[in-house]
Parts: C-alpha cells; structure tokens; sequence
C-alpha cells in the first residue's frame, strides 16, 4: 500500500531529551489518535498525538507502549511531547550538483569541447541500457547474492569533436531506490589534460569555487577522506542569507561523513549567526541535531590563513592549495593541484600544523564497512562487476 512517512523531532516535556518519531500518512483515510510512550530518559509516560498511531512509530528517546484511536477512545490526556519539529532530510543540504556549462575541471588536449557536457548528454542517451543492468543486479542483491558495495558506477565511452576517445566515470549510493541519470555525479573522464596543469594558475573566485565543488564530488568517490582547510566563508559583513547559500554550496557536495572542516572560529560564529538570522536560533537545531555534522565536528584554527583542499587515502592524495576561500567574485584567485602517493608525507607537509590525525587505521575507519563498488562499464555491455576500491584507480588513468 502507498503512504507517505513524515519526520518529527521533539523533547520529552519533563526532561526535555530529544525524541524522533515518524508518522504515517496514507492517501485516503487517517485514523486520529495518540502513541503513548515511555521517556527512555526519565521514565515519565507521554503522549504524541498523531494521525495512524497504530502505523506510526518511534525511532529513538522513549519506547512506545500503546496507541489510543480516537474514534474508540477518549485521549489519555497525558502531558504532551514538547517543541516539534517536521523535518525531511538535512536543511542545509540539497543535493550534489554538478555544473557542467561553468569552468571545466576535464578538458581535452586538443580540442575545445566542452567533455562534461558531451559526457552528461551521452549518460542520458544510455541511460535505459545500464538502469536494466542496475535493476538486474539490485534483485540478485536483495536473494542475498550481492557484495554489498557502497557505490554504483557507470563508465560510458565517447568521443570529442577531434577523435580523442573519452571514458567518463559516473556514480552514486548504492541502494535499492528507484534513481534517474541526473542522480549519477561525474567523478572523472579519461584522455584529459592532467590536472597539475590544469589547475594551476590564475582564476576568479567564481570559477575557483567551481572547481572547488566538482573536485570534492570526485574526491567523495575516490578518497577516504576529505578535508577543507580555510579561513573564511564570504566577505566581511556578507548578508546572512549569502553567508548560508555559500556554505550549503560547499557542504551540499559531500553526503558522507568523509568531509571535515578546519577554519577559524570566527567563521563558524558567522555561520551559526547566519543560520539564527535565516532560519532558528543555532542551539535549538543544534540541541535537535538539525546541526551540518561538518560544521559541529569542525576543527577549530584562529592563527591560520591557510587555503588548502584535500582528498586522502593512505597511499594517495590530491590537494588543491592557493589563495581562494570559499567566495563569489571576479576577483582574481591562484590555485595549484598536486598529488601525493604517501598519507604520511602529505600530513608531514600540510596537515600536523592543525593537530589532524596521522594514524591511518583511525583517519580512515570506512574502510571496515564496505571494501567495493559495483561497475557497469559500457566495454563490457553494462554486465556487473565487483570493483575493489584498491582497483579503483584503474579507471581514473
């Protein structure tokens, strides 16, 4: 049967410990009533009144005991629960997005084509072929004949207007959702010009966040680990609502707990401000959790000035470092890529200043949960293949 699921959050109004419950709505008829629970704090009984308290359920704070239907019973008059909120996913994320008609982070040696552009249009043109491969392999993981990888990806061949051929790598989460072609993120095309040359010079700050955001949905793919090292958000005095938009670029990029932050606390302060103006007061939503983990779990840094931008794994890492922030404009901006193929000397060189941690098996704890991907690559017909992340580097050549 069809129904919707509604998110809430709210306190205990004895001992206020934040309660998350979920109730569900169905498209026709809705019984009224209440879940009587039991604080898993206090121990004190409540009441959340709801609509289907017999579907609906608690997801954490108090355990439910029984339901009351409105239409049979009278309320328990029971004190409420306190202060709830509705919320459906993170409020300071959208999803990742990837620009292809700004600057290009892959572009061909010896043409001027626009790649990201052909190789999202060439995505959508196959799109039935690899989703028919896709379904197959989710009903063969659901029989429990899967591997349990972390992540669909799709390789699609082409070519540019000079002949180059191109291989384009897409991805996303893997999951047994229903999902379309703009939910596959481009994490790289093959036959480009190396992006120590790529990067490596003189740009605006526009285009340096742009460069920014699709790298760190490359890193997101292919590292452990992403770290954003900067001091400052905007401009001085940047409006509230501007402050937000410019952190929920960068923040939207990542949806996994691979993304740390360093910067100044004064930067932070202008962020929880900006959210206070814009939205609610920053302890409410933080004592909630409606708080970006990025931003709660950020390593503080006032005596730096530093810009510098990393994925990292224990053998590998890009770095991107320069005089951008995280910043709109014209102005001009210099940025410079760099791989390193040792954690240890990268973070000997630019990480020990900011106390980040060096031992790699508790840097980089993701590795325990899922050791692979899942490829559908256009050579070999879409047919699935276990991908080991250690293989992974393969296809980026």
């Amino acid at each position: 049967m069809y129904f919707d699921k509604r998110k809430y959050k709210g306190s205990c109004p004895h001992c206020e410990v934040v309660i998350e419950y979920h109730v569900i709505i169905f498209p026709v008829e809705n019984d009224d009533g209440e879940m009587v629970c039991t604080c898993g704090a206090c121990g004190e009984e409540i009441s959340i009144p709801c609509l289907n308290p017999e579907e609906s359920h608690i997801i954490s704070g108090a355990n439910k005991d029984y339901v009351i239907d409105y239409s049979y019973e009278a309320p328990s008059y029971l004190t409420e629960i306190d202060a709830m909120f509705e919320y459906n996913g993170d409020i300071f994320k959208n999803a990742p997005s990837y620009n292809s008609n700004t600057i290009s982070l892959y572009s061909c040696e010896t043409c001027d084509d626009n790649l990201e552009l052909i190789a999202h249009q060439e995505i959508d043109k196959k799109f039935n072929e690899f989703a028919s491969a896709i379904n197959n392999y989710t009903i063969i993981d659901i029989k429990g004949y899967g591997f349990l990888p972390e992540k669909i990806l799709v390789a699609i061949n082409f070519k540019c207007s000079c002949g180059t051929e191109h291989k384009a790598l897409f991805y996303k989460d893997y999951n047994h959702c229903g999902f379309a072609s703009d939910d596959f993120l481009l994490a790289n095309i093959t036959n480009t010009q190396d992006l120590n040359d790529k990067i490596d010079g003189t740009l605006t700050k526009s285009d340096s966040l742009e460069i920014l955001k699709k790298i760190i949905v490359r890193w997101e793919l292919v590292f452990d680990r992403t770290y954003l090292i900067f001091p400052y958000v905007g401009y001085y005095k940047s409006p509230a609502d501007k402050t937000l938009k410019l952190w929920k670029e960068i923040l939207s990029q990542s949806h996994s707990p691979k993304l740390s932050i360093v910067t100044k606390t004064q930067t932070l302060n202008s962020f929880k401000k900006a959210v206070t103006t814009e939205y609610l007061d920053y302890k409410i939503l933080e004592r909630f959790d409606f708080t970006p983990k990025a931003i709660t779990s950020a390593i503080k840094n006032t005596n730096s000035h530093a810009k510098i931008y990393c994925g990292v794994s224990e053998d590998y890492v890009e770095s991107i470092s320069g005089s951008a922030n995280i910043a709109q404009g014209p102005s001009a901006e210099q940025l410079t890529f760099k791989r390193y193929y040792s954690y240890s000397d990268f973070h000997r060189r630019y990480l020990a200043p900011f106390n980040l941690k060096e031992i790699p098996e508790d840097l980089f704890p993701l590795k325990s949960t899922h050791d692979c991907h899942v490829l559908f690559d256009e050579d070999n017909n879409f047919e699935f293949k276990k991908l080991y992340k250690k293989q992974l580097f393969k296809l980026l050549d």
